[in-house]
């Protein structure tokens, strides 16, 4: 053209408003080749002086296009050195490698990968490995969520738990509604070797900046808002309260409805029991309801086996069956029952006791037994065996050793006694029956130095008196005295009729011998 011209040095020189074109007759570029490009030596100088001699990186580690400056395809992605307004871009600033949106928009950073390894999503700053943030927006926000793709319902969420502006809960919330299994599982794994020392495999600490919480509760299970079991900084535990008032505090209200019983299950099962004795299961409630009421159950029968009240401010205990007081430890102690209002600055025991007394206890030869005793500091009445029921079934009070159904160390006084066995001595009054004469009496006096029927007096003080025997020997003589007696009257009536028939034949006589 009329523009183009040839120089000393074989240089073709055009036009500034020229377009050179090789395979084309319209080029729209100063160089615009239909065609491959070729150059056996040199390459291609680009305006910042750098020279481009292969369309590969000259980085033998690297298998990547190496572009000095940027990559535009279209409005989609920029790879360059800063971002683009209006674009999605890929680029490197300071070292970090962004992907962005349009950069006019806040919180709109997609990725950022920092020098330092760490990687930002919604946050240009990240300060962790990763670094999630998002744009605050009504409701709860979401920061993470993962599912699958076969069962799009269930997903997991990391949260924030508040609706309230200005305020971050981080909560995990796991849904599930494809079956009955659980929404979120923790599991904390070991190996078997490192199943050893004293180390618990899972914690949940709850703590405040250098130091342990010392008002609010530690933790909190709810249901819809409905506490169910808390852990209070004290160490306290409250089920069915947020404010337990022990160590562990049970509560049964309204939300309970219709069990309405604050109640504490203790079970045990087995499976089999040694010897073929087939399987054993054992549940025992322990449950608080009504006005004051404590109820020790088992769901194997209708009413409770036990109840503990306070009926018109006194405390009353109620057993349906039998009671045990048993110490399953060998040994001699005597486990007690105790009765009676406690005085610490007196007797700290109460005022009465009733205990089992080992063989031997309580003296050297006796047996075992229920020992009724008063404890000390109740006064000069202290002491044991004010009634003593021995394992063989006799009774002694005032002695740990009854020899008989009943020893009594002390005096009996009764308004009535009677005695069963006891032998009548009616045979006595039967016309066979021979008693001693006076002689007889009188010999049997002078050896014997005893009643017919008594016991001699080394018997009795040796063993006692029989009662029913000595009545029986005392009523014997006593009838047979009786008898005596009216035979010594029927003989003293005889000779008084003898004296008077003599009295009236010696007047007859006196009268003769007058005349």
């Amino acid at each position: 053209g009329a523009n183009a011209m040839v120089s000393a040095s074989n240089s073709l020189i055009l036009g500034s408003n020229a377009n050179i074109g090789i395979g084309t007759s319209s080029p729209t570029q100063k160089l615009e080749v239909s065609g491959a490009i070729y150059s056996s030596t040199g390459g291609f100088k680009f305006p910042d002086g750098s020279i481009q001699t292969r369309a590969i990186t000259n980085y033998p580690a690297f298998d990547s296009i190496h572009v000095v400056n940027k990559i535009k395809i279209g409005n989609s992605i920029w790879l360059g050195g800063i971002s683009q307004p209006g674009s999605n871009d890929i680029f490197s600033d300071n070292g970090d490698l962004l992907l962005q949106s349009d950069p006019s928009i806040s919180f709109n950073t997609i990725i950022n990968a920092n020098n330092i390894g760490n990687v930002g999503i919604g946050t240009v700053n990240p300060i962790a490995k990763l670094d999630i943030s998002t744009t605050a927006i009504a409701g709860m926000e979401n920061l993470f969520r993962a599912t699958v793709d076969d069962a799009g319902s269930d997903f997991f969420e990391l949260r924030n738990g508040t609706n309230v502006n200005g305020q971050f809960i981080p909560t995990l919330w796991g849904h599930h509604e494809t079956n009955t299994r659980q929404a979120l599982f923790l599991l904390g794994e070991i190996t078997a070797t490192g199943d050893a020392g004293a180390s618990p495999v899972m914690t949940f600490d709850a703590r405040r900046q250098g130091g342990t919480i010392q008002t609010r509760p530690l933790f909190s299970w709810e249901s819809f808002n409905i506490p169910k079991m808390t852990i209070m900084a004290n160490g306290n535990i409250g089920i069915g309260t947020s404010n337990p008032q022990a160590k562990l505090h049970i509560k049964a209200s309204e939300e309970t409805y219709p069990d309405c019983t604050a109640k504490l299950r203790l079970e045990f099962q087995t499976s089999s029991i040694p010897n073929g004795c087939g399987s054993f299961h054992s549940a025992w409630d322990i449950s608080a309801s009504g006005a004051n009421n404590l109820y020790f159950s088992t769901p194997s029968l209708p009413n409770p086996v036990m109840t503990l009240s306070s009926k018109a401010g006194i405390p009353a205990i109620q057993v349906n069956g039998s009671i045990s007081i048993l110490d399953p430890t060998a040994g001699t102690d005597d486990i007690s029952l105790l009765f009676g209002k406690s005085n610490a600055a007196v007797n700290s025991l109460g005022k009465w006791a009733v205990g089992y007394a080992a063989p031997g206890s309580l003296a050297p030869l006796a047996p075992g037994g229920l020992n009724f005793w008063i404890p000390a500091g109740t006064g000069n009445n202290f002491g044991n065996n004010y009634l003593f029921l021995s394992d063989n079934g006799n009774i002694g009070i005032g002695t740990p050793c009854p020899q008989n159904k009943l020893d009594v160390t002390g005096t009996i006084r009764a308004y009535e006694w009677i005695v069963e066995n006891f032998s009548g001595c009616d045979f006595v009054f039967e016309d066979n029956y021979k008693r001693m004469n006076y002689k007889e009496k009188e010999k049997y006096f002078k050896v014997n130095k005893h009643l017919k029927g008594i016991a001699p007096a080394k018997e009795t003080d040796k063993n006692g008196l029989k009662a029913g025997e000595a009545i029986s020997g005392i009523i014997m003589n006593l009838e047979e005295n009786s008898l005596d007696i009216i035979d010594l009257q029927k003989e003293n009536e005889t000779l008084k009729k003898e004296v008077n028939e003599l009295k009236k034949q010696m007047l007859s006589m006196l009268n003769t011998q007058k005349k």
